[in-house]
Parts: C-alpha cells; structure tokens; sequence
C-alpha cells in the first residue's frame, strides 16, 4: 500500500470518508486497470487523476476540480462528488485511510 498499510477495516477512522470503489479512466491505459495510482497526482491532481478515473462520469469537464463522479466508501455509501471533494493534495484527501476525514 502506498500510504504505509497495509490497513484493517476496524483500524480505518473515517470509513465514512474513505473512498474504496472508484469509476476507472472509460478510455485509455487505465480503462483496464484495477486501481488508480494516486500517488502520482502530486502535480496537477486532477488532470493527473483523470488519467486513471472517470472523474466526470457524472458532469462537468474532465481534468478539472469541478468534475464530478460516483465514489463508492467503505461505509458501504456511495456519493456524487467533485474531484475537489475527493481528493485536494496528499495529506487532504479521501483516498488515504490515515487521511480521510
């Protein structure tokens, strides 16, 4: 795990707030793919993370903040958010359990 897991579910603080299930990229290298790597978007997040994710399957402009897509959390709760909902920089997102809030 990239975030120094690995992590069991009772440990998690913030299931709620910790996205699991994600809509992959629909075209490209990551529409195969079975995770995105979050760990590259330290520059320019979302047109990095819209290499991986659909990060507007559900609105807006792909590439953007404002593009918004379902997240599915460990809670077992799915949401539309904007991609600026998910995920800000590495220590505010909603993709690292030990950050997720």
């Amino acid at each position: 795990c990239p975030w120094g897991g690995p992590y069991h579910l009772d440990n998690v603080r913030a299931p709620a707030a910790t996205v699991h299930f994600v809509i992959m990229a629909f075209q490209g290298p990551f529409a195969g793919a079975d995770h995105p790597h979050v760990e590259n978007w330290n520059s320019n997040p979302p047109v990095n993370a819209a290499e991986n994710l659909q990060t507007n399957a559900h609105g807006g402009d792909a590439a953007t903040w404002d593009a918004v897509s379902n997240y599915g959390f460990l809670d077992g709760h799915a949401e539309a958010r904007s991609f600026r909902k998910v995920f800000t920089d590495f220590n505010t997102n909603s993709f690292d359990p030990a950050v997720a809030r």
